[in-house]
C-alpha cells in the first residue's frame, strides 16, 4: 500500500505532536511534557522529564531515553506498530483520521506489485499445505512426537505429499515467472517435510521453513525473494513482539515453538542464521527493551553468543542483553522437556560481563580478559563498575589495584576515542612535525595572496588579512543595518572569490524578503520597484515605457547574475528551521559539495540571538552557551569561517562596546572578530546627525561605523566606514578621504566640505 506524497503528509502529522500528547492526557507545559514511555516512569513522571524540541516535532525523555515523533508516541501510548503495513494502516492512518489530515493511495511500483503477488502466492501456498497437513497422518504423528499438535492452528503447519499436483493447483492462478521469483519450485523444500510458514514482522507470510520427519535432516528455508531476506526476519516475531517487550532469542524454530506451547510467547528464532545487525535493528524498531540470549548448549552455539556480542550487540545501549546458561541440554527444546518450562525460566540470566566472566574463570585467555575489562569500561556507573572490579578480582587470581589500574588506563583510551597500537604511537610522535612542515610549506607557497578571502570592500579586507576561518560577530542595535551589511559581505565573497561556496542561514526573514534585497543591491532599485514591478513601474508613477522597458532590463540582467551564482551561494531561511542542528546538517551537505569541487565553505547565520537547539533547556544562558559552544566547534571541524549578526542589548553607549553584546559572556570569548556596526542617523535622526553621507539628489543617507573591536585574525583594531543605501540594501566601503574625514568630525573636527570622489561630507 502506498500514500500519494507520503513524506509530506507524514512531516505534516508530526506537527500535531502536542496536540497528541494532550489528547491522551499527557500534561504539557510550553517544551516540557509527560512522558509518553509511561511504564518506565512509576511515578508517571509527575516532574515532566520529557522535553518537546522547539520545533514541536520530537520528544526525548531524560529519565528513560524514550524519543521520536507523534509516531512513536502512539507506540508507547496505544501500541501502534512502528513497522511493516500495519504501520500503515493502524498508525498514520489513525492519526491521520485522527486529525483529519488527508491523504491519497497512489499506484504502486512494479516491484511493489510483484511483491503483493508473491504475498498471495504464498497465502494460497500456505493454504493448501494446511489443507494436505489436516489428512496428513505422517506429519500429524511427527507434530504430536514433538508436543506441537496444540500449535498447529496458530503455526499453521503444512504438508506436502504430492508436490507436482501443488504446483498444479498454484499454476492454475498464478504464472510461473512469479512463481520463479517466489521460489515455488523447490521440491526438497515442500516434498515429504514437515513444514512451517514464516511471517514477517506485520504477521504477513513471506517465506517457509521444513524439517525431514524420517532422519535427523536440519531446517530448509526459502530463498532469499522479493518479500524475505533471511538476515532480517525473525521467526514468531509478530506474536512475540504483542505479547512482551522482553523476549527470548533462540536459534531454531523447534526451540521458539516449544516454548510456545509451555506458555512462554514472547520468544523469536534466527531460524538458521548468524544473528545480525539488521535483526538487531528490527528488535529495535519493534519497541523490544530485553533480549535473552538462549542458545544451544554447543560449542556452536556458544560461539555464535561471542559473536553475536562482538559483532552485532557489542556496547549498544538501547536495550538490556542477558544470557541464559542451557546446561544438561543441547538446546532450550530439550531443556524443557527434560526438565519443565518453570526450571527453565528459573536458569539464571547472566549479564554480558558475567557470562564472559565465567569464561575467563574456565579458560583464562587474554582475549577473554580484554572482552571482561572491555564490558567493565561499558558500564557508566562507577559504583556497578566497582562492584565488577570486586568480582572480577575474586573469581580471578588477579589483584583488585591492578585491575582497577587497567580499567583507568582503558578509560582514559575510550575518552578520547583511540584505538591504541604501536603504529598509532609511532604516528603520534612524528605527526606534528609534519604538520608544522606543512605549514611552513604552505605559509611560503602563497607568496603574494592573502591569508583570507576577498570581501569585496578593500580596506576591510586588508584590515582582516581577509576573511579565515574562524568566528565573526557584526553586532549592532536592531535595525542599525547589521542583515544588510551580513547579506552584502555574504554576496561579495561569492562574487570575489571563484572558490567559495556561500551558506546563508536567514533566520528572522523568509526568502521572499531576501530575495528581492539582493536584486536591489545588484541592480541599484529600490526593494519594493524590485518586489513589485508590475505594479510600481507605472505610468501615473512617472515612469515612461522605455524607462519601464530600461529598468526591467536591468532587473532582470541583476537576476540572472544572481542566478549564476547559485550553485555556489545558498540562502536557506525559517522554512528550513532554525536549530543549530539542522543548521549543522545542512553544513554537512554543503561541505561534501565543497570537497568534492575543492572550495571553501563559508557560513553566514543572521539574527544568533533567535537560534534553538533541539537539546531540552529552559535557562536561556546556558542555551547560548551551548549555541557559542556549536557555532564554535562547526568552525572547527569544518574549517569554515562562520559570521553571524548579533543583538546588542539597550544601554547608556552612544556607541557600542563589548558588553553590550546582549547573548552571552561565551560568544563574546569564542569569537575571533568582533565588528561593532553603529548608525546615527537611526540612532539620532537625520538633523541631529553629524555622520552621514548625500546622494546623488541632496538628501542625507546613513553612514555604517565599523568598530573592529577584537581582531585575533591579523590585529588590526579601528573604525571602517561604509555608506548605507537602505532602500537598496547595499553597503559600499568609503575611500580613505572620506574615512579621514568621518574620523576627524568623530574626533570632534568642524565639519567642512570635503573634496572627494564622492562629495559627500558637510
Amino acid at each position: 500500500m502506498r500514500i500519494k506524497h507520503f513524506e509530506e503528509v507524514k512531516a505534516n502529522l508530526r506537527t500535531y505532536l502536542k496536540q497528541y500528547l494532550q489528547m491522551q492526557g499527557r500534561k504539557v507545559e510550553n517544551n516540557s511534557v509527560q512522558c509518553p514511555n509511561g511504564s518506565e516512569h512509576k511515578h508517571d513522571d509527575s516532574h515532566l522529564s520529557c522535553g518537546i524540541t522547539d520545533d514541536g516535532l520530537a520528544f526525548n525523555c531524560f529519565a528513560c531515553d524514550a524519543k521520536g515523533d507523534i509516531f512513536n508516541a502512539a507506540g508507547y501510548l496505544e501500541n501502534k506498530p512502528l513497522v511493516g503495513e500495519e504501520f500503515i494502516t493502524e498508525n498514520f492512518m489513525y492519526l491521520a483520521k485522527l486529525f483529519n489530515i488527508h491523504y491519497e493511495l497512489e499506484e504502486v511500483t512494479e516491484d511493489e506489485k510483484q511483491a503483493q503477488k508473491v504475498y498471495l502466492l504464498y497465502d494460497k501456498l500456505k493454504t493448501l499445505l494446511k489443507l494436505q497437513y489436516a489428512t496428513d497422518k505422517d506429519t500429524q504423528a511427527y507434530a504430536k512426537a514433538r508436543g506441537w499438535e496444540k500449535l498447529a492452528d496458530s503455526f499453521e503447519f503444512g504438508a506436502c505429499g504430492n508436490y507436482d499436483k501443488l504446483i498444479g493447483q498454484l499454476e492454475k492462478e498464478f504464472d510461473r515467472p512469479i512463481m520463479q521469483r517466489a521460489g515455488i519450485y523447490h521440491k526438497d523444500l515442500f516434498l515429504d517435510r514437515f513444514i512451517i510458514p514464516i511471517r514477517d514482522a506485520s504477521g504477513r507470510v513471506c517465506a517457509f521453513g521444513s524439517r525431514s520427519m524420517t532422519e535427523q535432516g536440519r531446517y530448509i528455508n526459502s530463498k532469499n525473494n522479493l518479500v524475505y531476506d533471511k538476515s532480517s526476519t525473525l521467526f514468531n516475531l509478530h506474536n512475540a513482539r504483542r505479547a512482551s517487550s522482553s523476549i527470548y532469542l533462540v536459534e531454531g524454530y523447534a526451540d521458539c515453538m516449544t516454548m510456545c506451547k509451555h506458555g512462554i510467547q514472547n520468544v523469536v528464532a534466527l531460524g538458521g542464521t548468524a544473528f545480525t545487525a539488521k535483526q538487531y535493528e528490527l528488535l529495535i524498531r519493534t519497541r523490544i527493551k530485553k533480549v535473552i540470549l538462549a542458545f544451544d548448549n554447543d560449542e556452536a552455539g556458544q560461539a555464535a553468543i561471542d559473536k553475536a556480542l562482538i559483532k552485532v550487540i557489542v556496547n549498544k545501549k538501547d536495550m538490556l542483553v542477558y544470557i541464559k546458561e542451557i546446561q544438561d541440554a543441547k538446546d532450550p527444546d530439550e531443556y524443557i522437556v527434560k526438565h519443565g518450562v518453570d526450571k527453565f525460566i528459573a536458569l539464571p540470566e547472566l549479564t554480558v560481563f558475567e557470562w564472559r566472566l565465567k569464561k575467563f574463570i574456565s579458560g583464562q585467555t587474554e582475549e577473554l580478559k580484554q572482552q571482561v575489562l572491555q564490558d567493565i569500561l561499558n558500564e557508566t556507573s562507577y559504583i556497578e563498575r566497582d562492584r565488577m572490579c570486586d568480582k572480577f578480582a575474586t573469581q580471578t587470581n588477579i589483584r583488585l589495584e591492578t585491575i582497577q589500574k587497567e580499567i583507568q588506563r582503558l578509560d582514559v583510551i575510550k575518552n578520547e576515542n583511540l584505538n591504541i597500537t604501536v603504529t598509532d604511537i609511532v604516528r603520534e610522535e612524528s605527526e606534528f612535525e609534519i604538520k608544522v612542515n606543512e605549514y611552513e610549506e604552505w605559509a611560503f607557497s602563497r607568496k603574494t595572496e592573502l591569508l583570507g578571502l576577498k570581501t569585496g570592500f578593500p580596506k576591510l579586507t586588508e584590515a582582516l588579512d581577509g576573511i579565515q576561518s574562524g568566528l565573526y560577530l557584526v553586532g549592532g542595535r536592531p535595525n542599525v543595518g547589521k542583515t544588510a551589511f551580513n547579506l552584502q559581505l555574504a554576496y561579495n565573497l561569492a562574487l570575489h572569490n571563484e572558490k567559495v561556496f556561500v551558506l546563508v542561514w536567514s533566520i528572522d526573514d523568509n526568502l521572499k524578503k531576501v530575495i528581492p534585497r539582493l536584486i536591489a543591491m545588484e541592480s541599484g532599485m529600490p526593494i519594493n520597484v524590485v518586489s513589485n514591478p508590475t505594479h510600481k513601474l507605472t505610468p501615473d508613477k512617472g515612469y515612461t515605457a522605455e524607462r519601464v522597458s530600461e529598468l526591467l532590463n536591468k532587473r532582470e540582467e541583476a537576476l540572472n547574475r544572481i542566478k549564476a551564482l547559485s550553485r555556489r551561494f545558498l540562502v536557506k531561511d525559517i522554512s528550513s528551521g532554525c536549530s543549530i542542528e539542522r543548521i549543522e546538517k545542512s553544513v554537512m551537505t554543503c561541505k561534501a559539495i565543497t570537497k568534492t569541487e575543492n572550495m571553501q565553505l563559508v557560513l553566514f547565520i543572521d539574527n544568533f540571538h533567535k537560534l534553538s537547539t533541539e537539546k531540552h533547556t529552559q535557562d536561556t544562558r546556558t542555551k547560548f552557551t551551548e549555541l557559542s559552544e556549536k557555532i564554535k566547534r562547526i568552525s572547527n571541524i569544518y574549517d569554515a569561517p562562520v559570521i553571524c549578526t548579533v543583538e546588542l542589548r539597550k544601554s547608556e553607549h552612544i556607541r557600542p562596546v563589548e558588553d553590550d553584546i546582549k547573548e552571552t559572556v561565551d560568544l563574546v570569548y569564542d569569537a575571533d572578530c568582533i565588528m561593532l556596526l553603529h548608525n546615527e542617523i537611526h540612532r539620532v535622526g537625520e538633523v541631529e546627525s553629524k555622520v552621514y553621507f548625500n546622494d546623488d539628489e541632496g538628501m542625507r543617507r546613513p553612514i555604517l561605523e565599523c568598530d573592529v573591536i577584537k581582531n585575533k585574525t591579523s590585529g588590526f583594531k579601528g573604525q571602517l566606514f561604509f555608506r548605507f543605501f537602505t532602500e537598496l540594501n547595499k553597503v559600499e566601503e568609503c575611500d580613505d578621504l572620506e574615512s579621514r574625514a568621518l574620523k576627524g568630525i568623530l574626533c570632534g573636527a568642524p565639519q567642512r566640505e570635503v573634496k572627494s570622489g564622492r562629495d559627500f561630507i558637510k
